[in-house]
This record gives structure tokens, sequence and C-alpha cells, in this order.
């Protein structure tokens, strides 16, 4: 199969109230999506795609649930993408070679943070700002203040304090 074959992901919502699941358009011809994190208080969800090619192509985007339009804030680049929404409702989205976009509905700002690991810049043995990128899991804390990281090859997990403020996002391993 030629990667032209594949026409690309469909983003889905299942209401259980109704029973019924609406299905929207492909948000980037030929991509996947790779993680789709809802914000229902605002009425959008955030997709980031997947394009499953070298070099990799990965759209951080905002859809309208009501009207099926999206929103391309960048690509990103950054391969098998993980989306987090912090306890003041912004999301967050890896970069190729280290950084992380954040995007701010209050403001309709998005900004590229840079990251520090126990007050350092990220080494290459962490796999966490590598610039052929590496798939890093993502995960939020209960209160949406840490954002949790582990890199799939890496045996670390970190923590990054997203109360923190400034253009970077200080992070510190747990071990």
């Amino acid at each position: 199969e030629k990667w032209e074959d594949y026409p690309g992901g469909y983003p889905m919502v299942y209401d259980p109230a109704t029973g019924t699941t609406k299905v929207y358009p492909i948000p980037v011809p030929h991509h996947g999506i790779i993680s789709i994190t809802p914000d229902e208080s605002r009425g959008i969800a955030y997709i980031s795609t997947c394009a499953d090619q070298r070099p990799e192509s990965s759209h951080f985007m905002i859809l309208d649930l009501a009207t099926g339009k999206y929103r391309d804030l960048m690509d990103c680049h950054h391969m098998f993408a993980f989306i987090s929404i912090d306890h003041k409702g912004r999301a967050y989205h890896p970069i190729a070679g280290g950084e992380i976009a954040r995007y701010d509905p209050n403001t309709d700002k998005l900004e590229r943070l840079k990251q520090t690991i126990d007050g350092k810049p990220p080494t290459p043995e962490s796999l966490l700002a590598l610039p052929e990128t590496h798939p890093i899991n993502w995960d939020i804390s209960p209160d949406g203040k840490t954002l949790y990281a582990l890199a799939m090859s890496g045996n670390q997990l970190y923590a990054y304090d997203l109360t923190a403020e400034g253009d970077t996002l200080p992070g510190h391993s747990l071990g």
C-alpha cells in the first residue's frame, strides 16, 4: 500500500446520552489521527495528526465540534504526539527538537516553550528533544498542574510544572 492510498483519519465523537456517533471530515489528507483531546467546556477538540512518513508531519489543530471546522495551529513535525490540557485550559503539544507548543484559548495565543530537566536542557539520552523525534507518552495530573512524560524507549519518568511562568517549562527527573 502506498502512502497516497490512505485517505486519512476521521475524528469521531460518541454521545452516550443519545447513543450516536458524529464523524468529522479528514483534517489533513493522508494523515491519521494520533491524538484527540476534547475540551467540552469550549465545544472543541485538539487534534494531532500523524503522517507516518519521513520527515514526520504532525499538525496541532483545533476542531470546532459544532461546525466541524478545523484550525491548524502549526505543523510540529513530532511523531506520535500526545496533547494535554492544563488547569487553565491551555493545550500542549511536543515540537521536533524539544520545544513544546502551548495554545491558550483564553488569549488565542500560541507559544513555543523551551524545556529544562533538573535546570538544564534535555540530553539526547532523555529522548525528549531529538531533531528526528521519539514517541513520548504524556499524561496530566488530576489537578492539571503537572505534566508527566515518558519516552517510549527510555526508562525515566519526568514531571513538568505547568504553573511556572515564562517561556521555559521546568521539568525534573522522577527516576
